[in-house]
């Protein structure tokens, strides 16, 4: 939902976290029962990681998040994008509701409608709409102070880009290091921590093939 040229027609009110993660929960089930899979693995990128960890997590209610947890055996994991956009909203920035830059509108807009691969009305409103009305303030999942990544205990390949400029190379380092899933050591950070040279946010376009290979290893062995 209000993610790149997602559809629908959601209120206003239903603009949260919480209720994503409700959103996240009934995913899975449908899946679930529709399906039956033998496993049940996660590929989360950028705001999808951060969501599924979210989810994961469950806000700190540690029974629903074992529960939640036992029935993923992997979890494909990009950034914790909440802190990048906290940044941007305590400088007054993109997720506050303002004028936009008309020059800019009128430079980009014809390269959106002609060239890119989303519906360019759905990707407009989207991010007008989550700008609006996203409240993501103190939701990081980094702050040792509240429910973080130390509970996640899925098994976590974490995908990042040295040259990504939402999700800095520090910020993913640090994400990685408070994964409950591992103990630290540097053959765990070699199996289970990507960063890949030459690649921004989206490693999946940037490095296909490297990406491809590592998914594949990382689910063959789970």
């Amino acid at each position: 939902m209000s993610s790149g040229g997602s559809t629908g027609n959601p209120d206003k009110d239903d603009y949260n976290i919480e209720e994503f993660s409700d959103h996240h929960e009934a995913v899975i089930k449908i899946i679930q029962n529709r399906y039956n899979p033998k496993r049940m693995i996660i590929l989360g990128h950028s705001w999808g990681g951060f969501l599924s960890a979210y989810y994961l997590i469950a806000n700190g209610d540690s029974s629903l998040a074992t529960e939640r947890q036992a029935e993923i055996d992997g979890l494909l994991y990009g950034s914790d994008v909440s802190t990048h956009y906290q940044y941007i909203e305590d400088a007054g920035g993109m997720l506050v509701q303002r004028n936009r830059n008309d020059e800019l509108t009128r430079e980009l807009a014809p390269r959106m409608l002609f060239f890119s691969p989303f519906h360019f009305y759905n990707y407009y409103s989207n991010q007008n709409t989550i700008r609006s009305c996203m409240d993501i303030t103190g939701k990081t999942l980094a702050n040792p102070n509240q429910p973080n990544l130390s509970s996640l205990t899925v098994p976590t390949l974490f995908i990042a880009g040295e040259d990504d400029k939402i999700a800095f190379k520090y910020m993913s380092e640090e994400w990685f290091d408070m994964l409950g899933s591992y103990s630290g050591s540097d053959a765990e950070e070699e199996e289970y921590f990507k960063m890949y040279r030459n690649c921004a946010h989206a490693a999946f376009l940037d490095a296909p093939d490297q990406f491809q290979e590592d998914v594949v290893s990382f689910i063959e062995n789970l």
